[in-house]
């Protein structure tokens, strides 16, 4: 049967109809690598196009006369452990100029600290108070720009002032003009909106350094300014330009971050302007309320009165009380703890805490131990901010010697190019080629996902080494348990306020006693060499994480200023 020719006829045009169908397959797949290919053609192109337009970029002109505007911006946020300035490029290269980060040896550092011995009095609860805004001038004008409106005290000599607007608004500040209605609805909701009842997106931290390092304890010098803010929609009136809706910064600066007080303080210096308008304004028809305002300060004898009082405070002694009293307002109580660092523990973790996991946080934690270079990225101001000051705070006793920024203004997004470790807050959105920056680890805390919010490198993942510290991280584990990343959580709970505590606690300890495991400088500078004793003698699960840990600055700066 099989040796008939009607067989082999079949079987031939059945071989003939699969190498059709085979041809067909063929083809297609031909047709399909073409269009993969093309796809792939045109993005490479695409990235590498925009790749070259970020490398030959300059410094964007940001209408600023002094070129040294950016020398000065990058100086006011650099760690006293680097000194910093604008280096000219070759002529051979296109960048006009870069920031030039060059490392202070111990010397300098005790330098600066001994030229302050002299004045060893503990700061003031509060330095200075601004408010921060459009100027009637700019108002009008296409490229506006964000001033201090009125300071108190007055007459501040402060090098942070020629950069405070960039970070009171980061990414620009812009105005609309207001069409009056009748009942002038839009105008009082301006004009007396001035609330601030609870901690939201308009409320966020920054910093910026002092011109000198102060004593805050015993041997605890710092030259860090924080600087709280609360930024609210407010009417500007212009010079004959009409009217206009604009964001005014209101920012108290101190060396202290006693953010929970700082932001109360603020709140009553609304309340109170705020009864202040309902006054001058009481009688008078909407229409004419412009006029009124064009004669009213930023702020008035009631809220410079209050402002001056916290000035004059300078005591934060634990188990004291500090009493602030103005008429028309609640006074302002607060009794510090024992310790009184753990107060505002709460108040900075817990938005950190209901928005990243536990692992995700944990690790991020031990990369910043060996000095790897994290940015966060949210359009939520106070969740930035205090996602950065949070990872710096969870180091403590330790303290990062590198750049630390709660918040990159546009205008110096070049910092993600420093050759040195960082800690930034980037307001989204993050750089379109964020894949380039591969020495960088990214939060990204607005993504949907919270398993899509830490991203990192291969090469970074494997790097960073977990250490196992008597099973520590099961205990911390327990502890963050009190938080689910479902909402960002700005008033935490009774048990999350204490969760807090504890992990700040246990992590402080943990830290404690590992660091009184190294020796201590006796003459000249650490050698990294004398750290070998610690690692043979430590956990075989702790090998890995110390042998990094050991090459860092974060330890070596730490037992120098031991």
């Amino acid at each position: 049967m099989e040796n008939t020719l009607a067989y082999w006829k079949e079987r031939c045009n059945l071989l003939l109809a699969e190498n059709s169908q085979l041809k067909s397959e063929i083809e297609s797949l031909k047709q399909q690598l073409h269009k993969s290919t093309v796809k792939n053609e045109d993005a490479n192109r695409r990235i590498k196009e925009l790749s070259e337009e970020i490398s030959m970029s300059p410094i964007q002109d940001w209408g600023f006369e002094d070129d040294s505007y950016f020398e000065s911006l990058a100086q006011s946020v650099c760690s006293s452990r680097y000194s910093i300035r604008q280096v000219q490029s070759p002529q051979n290269t296109s960048k006009k100029s870069y920031f030039d980060f060059q490392p202070m040896i111990q010397s300098q550092v005790d330098l600066r600290i001994s030229m302050n011995l002299q004045s060893i009095e503990k700061p003031r609860l509060v330095e200075y108070f601004f408010v921060v805004g459009v100027s009637a001038e700019d108002l009008s004008q296409r490229n506006r720009k964000a001033a201090i409106l009125m300071s108190v005290p007055d007459n501040i000599e402060w090098a942070g002032l020629s950069v405070l607007a960039d970070f009171c608004f980061p990414a620009g500040i812009s105005a609309s003009e207001l069409v009056l209605s009748k009942s002038g609805s839009a105008l009082n909701q301006l004009i007396f909106g001035h609330n601030y009842i609870s901690r939201a997106e308009n409320s966020y931290v920054f910093t910026i350094k002092a011109n000198e390092p102060r004593l805050l304890g015993d041997n605890n010098w710092s030259d860090v300014l924080y600087c709280c803010c609360v930024t609210i929609n407010d009417v500007g009136v212009g010079y004959g330009t009409g009217e206009w809706a604009v964001p005014k910064c209101y920012c108290l600066v101190s060396y202290y971050p006693h953010f929970t007080l700082f932001f109360d303080i603020i709140s009553k210096v609304l309340v109170l302007k705020r009864v202040r308008r309902m006054q001058e304004l009481i009688n008078i028809e909407p229409i004419d309320a412009p006029n009124i305002l064009r004669r009213s300060e930023e702020l008035g004898e009631s809220e410079t009165k209050l402002i001056a009082k916290c000035i004059g405070i300078n005591s934060q002694q634990p188990n004291s009380t500090i009493r602030i009293e103005e008429e028309m307002i609640e006074p302002i109580s607060i009794t510090w703890p024992e310790e009184v660092w753990l107060y505002d523990i709460p108040w900075l973790l817990s938005p950190l805490f209901s928005t990243l996991r536990f692992q995700d946080t944990f690790w991020v934690l031990i990369a910043l131990l060996l000095e790897k270079s994290v940015v966060v990225v949210s359009s939520n101001l106070s969740l930035l901010t205090s996602s950065v000051l949070a990872f710096a705070e969870l180091l403590k006793p330790l303290i990062w010697p590198h750049v630390v920024i709660p918040i990159v203004p546009d205008s110096l997004r070049e910092i993600l190019e420093a050759p040195v470790p960082v800690l930034l807050g980037l307001p989204a959105p993050a750089p379109p080629l964020r894949k380039s920056y591969s020495n960088l680890i990214w939060l990204m805390l607005d993504e949907p996902s919270p398993q899509r919010r830490l991203q990192a490198s291969t090469k970074i993942l494997r790097d960073v080494k977990e250490p196992y510290f008597d099973n520590f991280k099961t205990v911390l584990n327990k502890l963050y348990a009190e938080f689910t990343q479902e909402r960002t959580v700005y008033i935490p709970s009774h048990p999350q306020q204490n969760a807090c505590k504890d992990i700040a606690n246990l992590l402080r300890g943990c830290w404690g006693r590992l660091l009184e495991k190294f020796p201590r400088r006796t003459s000249g500078r650490i050698n990294p060499n004398d750290f070998s004793p610690v690692i043979e003698s430590s956990h075989l699960a702790d090998k890995k994480f110390l042998e990094s840990f050991t090459k860092t600055q974060l330890l070596v700066s730490h037992l120098e200023n031991c």
